[in-house]
């Protein structure tokens, strides 16, 4: 690309100058090798009306002329035109133009000296035009070269802002020798070239620090010899790359919400190409930005999504922008993030902060660790899913984030949590598994008597429930002459079993297990009676179900079973037919019979059987409906039949019986305070609740006899517990629900009140407990 400096050059074809020539006045011409030149030569004749007749040309001190002019034998048109071997086929003289011309054309380098052009006249005298030729040489178009000299050529770099720049400008050959000069646009910027002995001319440019301002600024370097030609010239451009001028996070008032999408926004400015922004919270790059470059590449918008956490509470969020190409370019602006977040809880307890366990009979205090933002507003304690209050009474104690349980016991085992509230939300601890340890106690519901023969072992089962689990047992034989160690036994974690084997009929009586772990030693032993093995007990209270034209459901509850393994026998006997229709087993006593013939009389016969026999029998008689449509349950719709007046008749005098029964046996208690029975013999002890609270015994309907209240001696609670758990008492206190839960629940009960049955030789009776007043 050439630029042309307007102002420096002036375009010539000829310069003509006057100066002093051996004497005379001589014309300086100048003329580019390769080119035209004119040389004048006056030929105008004084006066008019003589004429030109022979022109030569001579060049330096050579006296033979180079070119000849010959018009003297006719008019100069028809002059002669001859020239020397030199300048044959270059020159030419023309004689239109005033003055004449010798032009030369192409001109060479040793075309270069003085002329004289010679004119004679016809009468004029003889005249002289002296000329001097200067031919120039042009130089080579100039080459712009880098540090590492590459030429360089129309747009250079991108060279990066704040770097140095050097350009070198060569230039070779050019008669007379040229001039190399460095140009900003139109501003000289250095003009000093230096030429080697051999080697080009040169000229070095150096910009020490490159600026904004040098983006795509054009530098010249350009050569000239001589003012009659174009300079000569060499331009480049200047790209360049800047670094980022600003990054600026956009902050916004509001706080930002745990576990809430939040977007922040970034921008940056002065970047060429545009800026690369990364994000980052803390020391870890984010990666969920997206940006977007202005139409002119200057700004550079980054948009981040993230969700912020809980942990990114007062994390510094810094925004970094970069141009890649530059190092050490980047720019960083920093956000300090305030996370607002519902409360994080975790309980702990003090006395041992890293345990979840504490002993029956320690006071546990239990810290509720909160971390929130902004602060909690109320605090509550949760167990099992329930709200825990302040109770005193109770031992429990919340003070603010504190929850104290005094002298626990293993009914405040459980899950605890701690909630609290602020105005981000309600948060929730980690559920803490307080575990109370306590020392072992026998598990309920286990087979309490065990039946069995002489000289025959039989396993008797002791369970207990403790924590830790890691117990040891203790076995003791106990009757009215003796106490004796059972050291035949074996352990299963929380279940031992001892082995026993009566031989005479004073090894009869009373298994004790003990059981001891860490926290302690069992408080009450579990009690198991060995009896003689016997026959079962007869089913009792046996039931009437659902009953229809072709089935019925017969339940009874269990008797004692007489210490061995017993099955249930309901033999079905047709009244009409006075034959065996069905022998059903069962290992519980519930029967369903189904297919028989509507209208039926049957009598069930029902007993229980172990190894050493049968029970007792229950009879039943029943009918089944006739004339009646069964349905679901007890419901029945009637049709017709007389049968529906004869059972709906008996139904309702059954009723009164009942009631009128009822209502006596109320009167008799309340004036006589203790029934009267005819019979010595306790078979079954059933508890009555009366109107008034209190509670009297009778056996399968008969009063008990004054001969046994006689052996009635009073004891305390923890007697009525012992016997409890030995299990003299169980299926009594079983049958009576308002009993059995006042005594699990240890309500205080005066000891006065409390009675137990107990035999002339000390031994408890096994059948039944009796209570006056509860």
């Amino acid at each position: 690309m050439t630029i042309l400096i307007g102002s420096f050059v002036r375009v010539l074809s000829t310069l003509t100058m006057t100066i002093h020539f051996s004497g005379a006045r001589a014309n300086v011409i100048e003329g580019l090798a390769g080119g035209k030149v004119e040389l004048p030569c006056n030929m105008t004749s004084t006066p008019v009306d003589d004429k030109a007749v022979l022109v030569l040309w001579y060049k330096d001190k050579v006296l033979i002329p180079v070119y000849t002019f010959d018009a003297r034998t006719g008019p100069l048109w028809q002059g002669r035109h001859s020239s020397s071997d030199h300048l044959a086929g270059r020159a030419y003289l023309t004689t239109v133009d005033r003055p004449a011309k010798l032009i030369i054309e192409p001109l060479m380098l040793q075309d270069d000296g003085s002329y004289r052009c010679r004119v004679d006249f016809n009468r004029t005298r003889t005249r002289y035009t002296d000329s001097i030729l200067k031919v120039i040489v042009l130089p080579s178009k100039p080459l712009i070269k880098d540090e590492s000299g590459d030429v360089l050529e129309s747009l250079i770099g991108p060279y990066n802002e704040g770097e140095s720049l050097k350009l070198t400008c060569e230039v070779t050959g050019g008669i007379p020798v040229p001039s190399v000069s460095w140009w900003r646009e139109t501003i000289l910027l250095d003009d000093t070239a230096t030429r080697k002995r051999i080697g080009p001319i040169v000229n070095e440019l150096t910009i020490p620090i490159l600026k904004r301002h040098h983006l795509m600024a054009t530098f010249s370097c350009v050569t000239s010899n001589n003012n009659i030609s174009d300079h000569l010239s060499t331009v480049v451009t200047v790209d360049m790359n800047f670094r980022p001028l600003v990054v600026e996070i956009v902050r916004s008032s509001e706080p930002f919400s745990a576990e809430s999408p939040a977007q922040v926004k970034c921008w940056t400015a002065g970047s060429r190409p545009p800026a690369v922004i990364e994000w980052f919270k803390g020391n870890r790059q984010l990666k969920t930005a997206s940006s977007n470059i202005s139409s002119h590449g200057n700004v550079t918008i980054s948009l981040l999504a993230f969700i912020p956490s809980v942990t990114d509470d007062e994390k510094p969020l810094s925004c970094s922008a970069m141009n890649p190409l530059i190092p050490d370019s980047t720019l960083t602006d920093t956000q300090t993030l305030d996370v607002r977040y519902k409360p994080q809880l975790s309980i702990i307890m003090t006395s041992r902060p890293d345990s979840f366990t504490a002993k029956e009979g320690e006071d546990v205090t239990l810290n509720c660790n909160i971390k929130a933002k902004p602060s909690i507003t109320t605090v509550s304690w949760i167990l099992e899913g329930q709200d825990l209050y302040s109770n005193l009474s109770a031992g429990v104690l919340i003070r603010n984030q504190t929850l104290l349980l005094a002298s626990v016991d293993r009914s405040q085992s459980g899950i605890y949590k701690c909630t609290a509230t602020n105005t981000e939300g309600r948060g929730e601890s980690v559920p803490f598994n307080l575990r109370i340890q306590y020392a072992p106690r026998c598990k309920d519901k286990q087979t309490l008597v065990f039946g069995t023969t002489r000289h025959k072992p039989v396993e008797v089962p002791c369970e207990v429930e403790a924590d830790p689990p890691e117990v040891t047992f203790k076995w003791i034989f106990n009757n009215s002459r003796e106490s004796l160690d059972v050291v035949t036994f074996h352990n299963f974690l929380l279940k031992s079993v001892a082995t026993y084997i009566p031989r005479t009929k004073f090894d009869y009586g009373t298994l004790l297990c003990w059981a001891s772990n860490t926290v302690g030693t069992q408080s009450y032993p579990c009690v198991f009676s060995v009896i003689p093995a016997g026959p079962p007990e007869k089913p009792r209270d046996c039931k009437v179900w659902n009953v229809t034209v072709n089935s019925v459901e017969i339940t009874c509850k269990q008797g004692y079973n007489g210490g061995l393994k017993q099955h249930f026998v309901m033999e079905v006997h047709d009244e009409n037919l006075h034959s065996l229709r069905a022998n059903l087993t069962s290992s519980n006593p519930v029967f369903l019979l189904r297919g028989l013939d509507d209208g039926s009389m049957l009598k069930l016969v029902i007993y229980a059987v172990n190894v050493e026999g049968k029970s007792d029998r229950s009879i039943i008689t029943i009918n089944t409906i006739a004339d009646w449509v069964g349905s679901a349950g007890n419901e029945w719709n009637v049709t017709s039949g007389p049968l529906l007046l004869i059972v709906g008749a008996s139904m309702i005098v059954l009723l009164v019986i009942g009631l009128s029964l009822l209502l006596v046996l109320n009167i008799r208690s309340r004036k006589q305070g203790r029934p009267k029975t005819t019979t010595k013999n306790i078979i079954e002890l059933q508890a009555v609740e009366e109107e008034d609270g209190s509670f009297f015994t009778k056996d399968s309907g008969n009063w008990l006899a004054p001969s046994l209240q006689n052996n009635i001696s009073p004891c305390n609670k923890e007697d009525l517990l012992n016997i409890q758990s030995d299990g003299h008492c169980s299926r009594y206190l079983s049958e009576s629900s308002a009993l059995h839960s006042q005594v699990e629940n240890k309500q205080t009960v005066k000891s006065s009140s409390i009675h137990c049955v107990r035999h002339r030789d000390s031994s408890y009776d096994r059948r039944g407990i009796l209570l006056s007043e509860v």
